[in-house]
């Protein structure tokens, strides 16, 4: 890693210091995965509501699972959204049968899918816990824009750090490694993603605001290469 780390210190450089470092929430999510596992071997012999369970598993980390009426979802998955008590992860009725006991063959796809945007929100609330809650402007996740992408939205230095490790996670769930991401920034050439605004921040953003794809870029490395100064700790 050291071969890339004094390329990449020098090509990101004029780019000043951003305020804060990138929030790592590896811990976090770690402690989750473990309770997703829990609620595996648990969903086996369930037979109330999974929505329930769910809620009550989570409620000691401050998530919340809600179900509304939406056309449009991953996995059952609709959006997720952070505010200074909760994250909040808004899914469909689609969501019960990615949890029932008789589709548990599909459960590691969507708890993927579920530990992707987790990370995504908790990397707002450890932005939350280091700066001024009221003067964060938290969006929807992957919120659908008709006709596109809300730019101004992925300009958002907040919500580039968090698509930025909603990326890095999802290349580390296909097998890639910290080397390969690395490689991938050298070379410019990024494995695909399906979040319709990872997929813009690769491919689209250069050219409508050149800031926010370096930023992008840099939030990747500083994941990777910097050391940590920010940890989000379980609260």
């Amino acid at each position: 890693m050291q071969r890339y780390k004094r390329k990449f210190d020098l090509y990101y450089h004029q780019l000043g210091r951003i305020q804060e470092a990138v929030v790592h929430v590896d811990k976090y999510l770690n402690i989750l995965k473990d309770k997703l596992s829990e609620l595996k071997r648990e969903l086996k012999f369930f037979r109330g509501d999974a929505l329930q369970l769910f809620n009550e598993k989570f409620y000691g980390y401050k998530i919340k699972f809600v179900v509304i009426d939406s056309p449009n979802s991953n996995r059952g998955l609709v959006k997720g959204n952070c505010n200074k008590d909760n994250i909040i992860i808004y899914v469909t009725d689609d969501f019960y049968m990615h949890t029932s006991k008789d589709f548990l063959d599909v459960f590691n796809v969507f708890t993927q899918e579920l530990l992707l945007l987790l990370s995504h929100e908790l990397v707002h609330r450890g932005q939350y816990y280091i700066r001024s809650g009221d003067k964060l402007n938290f969006y929807n996740f992957d919120g659908n824009i008709s006709g596109g992408v809300d730019i101004e939205y992925l300009k958002n230095p907040q919500e580039i750090m968090a698509y930025a490790l909603m990326y890095i996670e999802s290349l580390r769930y296909s097998g890639f490694q910290n080397e390969d991401i690395l490689k991938m920034l050298q070379s410019g050439n990024f494995a695909r993603s399906q979040s319709l605004h990872i997929t813009f921040y690769l491919n689209d953003m250069k050219t409508h605001n050149k800031n926010a794809f370096l930023k992008f870029r840099k939030y990747i490395y500083q994941y990777i290469a910097d050391p940590i100064r920010y940890d989000l700790k379980i609260v």
